[in-house]
Order: structure tokens, then C-alpha cells, then sequence
């Protein structure tokens, strides 16, 4: 087992946070990450984040996965713009936390292609455009 390890990088003039998650991505770990990664996301106010999954394994059933996202739903700001990377093996799990943000008010969707990806938060109107920030 290699530990979970996250890297952070800050984009779109500091509206985008992106998490890199490398390593074994457990139950537990995914639980304290959550926290972890919202607590940043409501101290620094993001208006989006992107979880990329690339690098890690998901060793949590989709059951189990519940409780993740019903975390991140109770501790993210309202209406944070919610987007996951992914592997095609993590699929179900990219489904099932973005539909759940979603039910929930989040606007949230999953990608395979980072392109795919970058396209679409550039195209949100919920993202402030740069006359918002002067």
C-alpha cells in the first residue's frame, strides 16, 4: 500500500483550487481529506475545485463513498463549482460523488479529459470573469 498524498496548485486568478491525490485513496483517508480540502476551499473561497484522481486508487466501495460525499456536501461553501478527473476504472465513483453534489445544489461534473475539463470551468458562468475582479 503507498499512502495517500495530495498536491495542491492554484489557478484561474485564484478562484480554481486543484487537488492531486497520489497514493491509496481508503475510506478513512477519504473522510479526512474531505475535511481537509474543504476546510482550504471555505478559508481561501474558491468558487471551484478540481479533484484529480489520475494518480491514485480508489479503495473504497461506492457504498462506502456515500459518506464522503454526503461529507463534502455538509462542509463545502454552498455552490461550489465541484469537478473530478478520472481514470475510466473510476468511473462509478466519479458518478456517484458528482451526482450527489448535484441532488445537492453543487454544480458538479466528471471528466476523463483534462482538456474536456479546462473547457468547460472556462465556459462557467459561475466562475467571476477578470472585468468581476478589478
Amino acid at each position: 500500500m503507498q499512502p495517500l498524498s495530495m498536491a495542491l496548485e492554484v489557478m484561474e486568478d485564484g478562484h480554481v483550487a486543484r487537488v492531486r491525490l497520489y497514493g491509496d485513496n481508503g475510506f478513512d483517508v477519504s473522510l479526512e481529506n474531505a475535511d481537509a480540502i474543504s476546510a482550504f476551499v471555505s478559508a481561501r473561497q474558491f468558487r471551484a475545485l478540481i479533484i484529480d484522481w489520475n494518480d491514485c486508487e480508489m479503495l473504497q466501495d461506492v457504498q462506502q463513498f456515500r459518506g464522503v460525499a454526503d461529507h463534502f456536501i455538509a462542509t463545502l461553501p454552498p455552490a461550489t463549482i465541484f469537478i473530478v478527473l478520472h481514470r475510466p476504472a473510476q468511473l462509478s465513483h466519479a458518478m456517484f460523488l458528482t451526482q450527489a453534489l448535484h441532488r445537492a445544489g453543487f454544480p458538479a461534473r466528471a471528466f476523463q479529459s483534462e482538456i474536456e475539463c479546462l473547457a468547460w470551468l472556462a465556459s462557467n458562468k459561475l466562475l467571476p470573469t477578470p472585468e468581476d475582479t478589478n
